[in-house]
């Protein structure tokens, strides 16, 4: 079977267990935003010189498949996915983000102008996916969003500036050319 199925070529896609709705649809943003989310978080784990960070963006590429899969299905179906997300993935990134706050030291509490280095470049540009990613689930789920949903996408958000923060003093990889 190929994955071509022309489906989608009259302007709809199917949630998770649930009917087709357009392609214009504030799910299927969400899901759109969430999806160049995680494609952005792989950029940067390809690039990330500290295996340690590159494991963390692993965990938070983890987390967003799940939140990702709750966004796509209906709640009514909900009870049908055999993972969800709860509050002790929301817990791993907020020790995530302990270690980074740690690491980042006074940086991780100001403004920033991003493009000190591609690295922190790079995190300041999946920092502003997750944070636009937060605002179109917010409007698509208003009367249906889990608490765990908006508490993952904002932890991982601050979790990003300060691993931007952080990068912001490594060398940047073009200058050791």
């Amino acid at each position: 079977m190929g994955i071509t199925t022309r489906r989608g070529d009259g302007g709809c896609t199917g949630l998770l267990y649930g009917p087709r709705v357009r392609k214009d649809h504030a799910r299927i943003r969400a899901l759109g935003a969430l999806d160049e989310l995680n494609a952005w978080l792989g950029l940067v784990k390809a690039r990330h010189p500290r295996p340690a960070v590159r494991a963390t963006l692993h965990d938070c590429q983890e987390a967003l498949m799940t939140l990702m899969s709750e966004v796509a299905t209906p709640p009514q179906a909900r009870g049908r996915l055999k993972r969800r997300l709860d509050a002790a993935t929301v817990r791993r990134i907020e020790a995530h983000t302990a270690c980074a706050t740690g690491r980042a030291g006074d940086r991780g509490r100001i403004f920033a102008l991003p493009g000190a280095n591609e690295l922190s470049a790079l995190l300041d540009v999946a920092r502003s996916v997750a944070r636009r990613a937060e605002r179109d689930v917010v409007a698509c789920e208003k009367t249906e969003m889990t608490a765990p949903v908006g508490c993952c996408l904002n932890r991982l958000s601050d979790l990003l500036f300060l691993l931007a923060r952080e990068a912001e003093k490594m060398p940047s990889p073009r200058a050791r050319r």
